[in-house]
C-alpha cells in the first residue's frame, strides 16, 4: 500500500467517524481521493522526467489516462452520487441517527423457496423457481411494532421479483439470482394489466433501516398458470392488493377455480430483526395455496380376496341402482370456484412464541354459480394385495394391509375448507372371491363409509389421505340394495335330529359398519396416517361420524346438523395361535354380544371348536373423552373424541353404542405395533 491510499484510508475513516456522513459522504470522499491520488502520480511523473526527457511518453500516457479517467468519471461518478443521494433523501431511507450507516453490501435482495407439504421435498432454487413462474409478489413494511404486524410504512409497496438463472451478484440487489430492481410493476392475474402498488410507481433498490427493530414481508404468487387443451395459453387466478390496515381479518384476495387457484402458492409472514439485516437474502417460504387429497382402501375379511371396485358418485336412492365407476370417487359438497382470502391472525414479535405466530389462514366464499360440486374424482385403484391361502401375492385384489393400502391414483387439488368443510362420502361395490381355492365369487354392494367434517377442513398447504377399510361388518348387501339386508352374515351348521315333524332352529349374529368410526394418530407432534395401525407411544383418538337428523315435535319439525361422538368402551383382545376365529370386527361383536363362556367383571373368553381362546378384556383405565384432537400446526380440531395412548404389540377395538337407535353397536380394531 503506497502513501496515497494510507491517505485516503485513513481520511475516510476519520471523516466517517467525526462526521457520521453515512453512505452519501462516503461516497463523495472516495472519489476526491481517487482524484487526488492521480494528480499526485502525475505531478512525480513530471518531476522524474525533467532529468530524464526519455520518459516524455509516459507522461503523456499518464494525462492521457488522467483525462480519460475524468471523462468517464464525469458520468460514473454523478449517476452513482444521483443514485445514493436519492436514497438519502426518500422516505425508504429514514432517520438521521449514526445507526443508519449503511455499507455497499446492504442492499435488501430476496430469495425464494416452497415450503414442505406433507410427504415431499422441499424445493429451492431453479426448482422452486420454476413452481413459481419464475415470479412472485413481495410485499414488505419496516418499522417497531411488538404487538401486531409492521403495517404502516411499505418498504416494498406490491414489488415483482422474477428468477432469472445464473444471474446472482450481478447486482447488489440480486445474490441468488431473483431480482426485484427495475422490473415491471404489472401483476399476473390481473385483467387488464395493471400494477398493485399503492404509491410507488417505479421499482427501485432498498436498503436495510437501522433505526426499525424490524421488517415484515409477505409474498404471494400466481405459479405457472393453468394451460387448458382448449385454451392453449395460461390462465391465472385472479389476485388484489394487499390490504396493510386489514392483516388480520382480510390481508388479500385470490379469485379463480380449482385449476387456476391449484397453481398459486403463498406464504406466510416473514419477520426479519435487526440483527438479519447482514443475512445474505430474506427467503420467502412458499406454500401450495390449496390442498391435496387422495384416498386408499384396505380389506381384512377372512377367507375371502376383494377385486372389481366400483365408486359410485352419489348416494343410493331406493329404486335407482346404477352400475359403479372403475376410478375413486368421494361424494358431498366441495369448494369449486370463488374467492379465497387470506389473513394472518397472529403477529408481532411479542407473539412469536404463539404456535401461530404470523401463519396465513385461507378461507373460501363460493361463487354463485360453480362455486361448489358434488364429488371428487380420484384415479383407478391399485390392486396389489398380500398373500392369503390360495391366493398368491401381487394378484389382482385389494391390499390386506393398512401400511401398503391399494391408492386410487396419485394425489388431487382441492380448494381449502378451513372454515366450511362438509362430509365426504364413499360408496362402493366389489366383489370377495374366496381363498381356498374354489373360485367362488360373492358381489357386495352399496357399502358406505362417512369421513366427519372436522376431518375435511382441509387447509392450504397441507396433503390428505383418507384410508377406508372394507371388514367382514360391512354395511353393504350381497342382494338387491334397498331390499336385502346388509352386512356378510358368516355360514355356520348344526345337526339336529328330527322328531316328528319338529325342526331345529339357528341363530346368528349380522353387525354393520354404521356408523362410520375413524381413527386418528398423533406422535411427537406428528398425525400419524397408517390407517388403523400405529407405533407404540401414539396418543389415538377414536371418532363417530353422527349424521343429520330430523326431530318432530309438537311444535314443528327441527333438523339437529351433523356432530361427532365420542365411542363409549374400549377393549384390548388376544387370541391363541391356531384358532379357528379371528380379531375382526364382527368376531368381537359376536363375542360381546352372545354368552361368552366365561365372564369375570370385564373379562370375557371366548373358546372357538379347535378348544382356542380370544380373551375381550375391558379397558378402564388411561381412557378419557375429549373434544378436540392436536393438529401439527397448533390448530386443534373440534372433535368429540375417545383418547388413549397405544401400547407397543396390542390389538383394541373400539365400540359405539348408537343410544338414539336402539342401543345398536358398532366396532373397530385398532393394532398397535413396536
Amino acid at each position: 500500500m503506497d502513501k496515497t491510499d494510507r491517505l485516503r484510508d485513513y481520511g475516510l475513516a476519520f471523516l466517517l467517524y467525526e462526521q457520521g456522513l453515512g453512505v452519501c459522504g462516503y461516497e463523495l470522499i472516495r472519489e476526491l481521493f481517487i482524484f487526488v491520488k492521480l494528480i499526485l502520480n502525475s505531478y512525480l511523473t513530471i518531476k522524474n522526467i525533467i532529468n530524464k526527457k526519455k520518459r516524455i511518453k509516459e507522461l503523456v500516457f499518464n494525462i492521457i489516462n488522467l483525462q480519460t479517467y475524468m471523462y468517464m468519471k464525469k458520468y460514473i461518478f454523478l449517476a452513482a452520487s444521483a443514485l445514493t443521494l436519492a436514497s438519502c433523501t426518500s422516505d425508504d431511507f429514514l432517520g438521521d441517527t449514526q445507526g443508519n450507516v449503511q455499507s455497499n453490501t446492504s442492499a435488501i435482495n430476496f430469495d425464494g423457496g416452497t415450503g414442505k407439504i406433507s410427504r415431499t421435498t422441499t424445493q429451492t432454487g431453479e426448482n422452486a423457481a420454476t413452481s413459481l413462474g419464475n415470479n412472485y409478489v413481495v410485499v414488505g413494511f419496516k418499522g417497531n411494532e411488538t404487538t401486531k404486524a409492521n403495517a404502516t410504512t411499505y418498504a416494498f409497496d406490491h414489488y415483482n421479483v422474477n428468477y432469472k438463472k445464473q444471474t446472482a451478484g450481478t447486482t447488489t440487489s440480486n445474490t441468488a439470482d431473483w431480482e426485484y430492481v427495475g422490473q415491471d410493476m404489472k401483476v399476473k392475474g390481473t385483467n387488464p394489466a395493471a400494477a398493485l402498488a399503492e404509491k410507488a410507481q417505479t421499482q427501485t433498490i432498498k436498503y436495510w433501516d437501522n433505526s426499525c427493530s424490524s421488517y415484515d414481508f409477505l409474498a404471494f404468487s400466481m405459479g405457472k398458470g393453468y394451460t387448458s387443451t382448449e385454451a392453449g395459453t395460461p390462465e391465472y387466478a385472479t389476485p388484489s392488493q394487499v390490504a396493510k390496515d386489514k392483516l388480520a381479518s382480510a390481508a388479500y384476495t385470490l379469485k379463480g377455480n380449482v385449476n387456476t387457484l391449484s397453481e398459486c402458492y403463498i406464504s406466510d409472514i416473514k419477520t426479519v430483526k435487526k440483527t438479519d439485516y447482514k443475512a445474505k437474502a430474506v427467503e420467502m417460504q412458499f406454500r401450495h395455496l390449496t390442498s391435496k387429497v387422495r384416498i386408499a382402501l384396505y380389506e381384512n375379511v377372512p377367507g375371502y380376496v376383494i377385486s372389481d371396485v366400483k365408486f359410485h358418485a352419489d348416494a343410493y336412492s331406493n329404486g335407482e341402482y346404477t352400475e359403479g365407476e372403475t376410478k375413486g370417487i368421494l361424494y358431498g359438497t366441495f369448494n369449486n370456484a370463488g374467492t379465497l382470502t387470506v389473513s394472518f391472525p397472529t403477529t408481532g414479535t411479542n407473539n412469536s412464541s404463539n404456535t401461530d405466530y404470523n401463519k396465513a389462514h385461507v378461507s373460501f366464499s363460493p361463487n354463485e354459480t360453480s362455486g361448489s360440486i358434488n364429488n371428487v374424482k380420484f384415479g383407478e385403484i391399485t390392486y396389489k394385495c398380500q398373500e392369503e391361502n390360495q391366493i398368491p401375492a401381487d394378484s389382482k385384489f385389494l391390499s390386506q394391509s393398512a401400511a401398503t393400502p391399494s391408492y386410487c391414483g396419485e394425489y388431487i387439488n382441492v380448494l381449502p375448507a378451513e372454515t366450511n368443510s362438509q362430509p365426504a362420502n364413499l360408496r362402493i361395490d366389489y366383489k370377495l372371491t374366496a381363498t381356498d381355492g374354489s373360485g367362488e365369487e360373492i358381489n357386495v354392494k352399496n357399502a358406505t363409509a362417512t369421513v366427519p367434517a372436522k376431518y375435511t377442513a382441509w387447509k392450504h398447504g397441507y396433503a390428505y389421505t383418507y384410508i377406508f377399510k372394507i371388514a367382514e361388518n360391512t354395511n353393504g348387501t350381497t342382494g338387491t340394495p334397498g331390499t336385502d339386508d346388509t352386512g356378510l352374515t358368516a355360514i355356520s351348521f348344526n345337526a339336529v335330529v328330527l322328531d316328528d315333524e319338529e325342526t331345529g332352529k339357528q341363530e346368528t349374529i349380522t353387525t354393520d359398519s354404521d356408523p362410520s368410526i375413524t381413527t386418528y394418530g398423533f406422535k411427537d407432534g406428528k398425525v400419524t396416517t397408517n390407517g388403523d395401525e400405529y407405533k407404540s407411544g401414539t396418543e389415538i383418538y377414536a371418532t363417530v361420524h353422527v349424521p343429520e337428523t330430523t326431530q318432530v315435535t309438537e311444535t314443528g319439525t327441527t333438523k339437529v346438523p351433523a356432530t361427532t361422538a365420542a365411542p363409549q368402551a374400549l377393549y384390548t383382545v388376544t387370541i391363541e395361535p391356531g384358532a379357528a376365529q379371528t380379531i375382526n370386527e364382527a368376531s368381537i361383536a359376536n363375542a360381546l354380544t352372545k354368552q361368552p363362556d366365561q365372564t369375570n367383571g370385564n373379562t370375557w373368553t371366548i373358546t372357538d371348536a379347535n378348544n382356542k381362546k380370544m380373551i375381550i378384556t375391558k379397558v378402564t383405565t388411561g381412557t378419557e373423552k375429549v373434544t378436540s384432537v392436536p393438529t401439527e400446526d397448533g390448530h386443534n380440531l373440534e372433535v368429540n373424541a375417545l383418547k388413549w395412548k397405544g401400547t407397543a404389540n396390542t390389538i383394541y377395538a373400539v365400540e359405539y353404542t348408537d343410544t338414539n337407535n336402539n342401543n345398536k353397536k358398532a366396532y373397530k380394531i385398532v393394532i398397535v405395533k413396536e
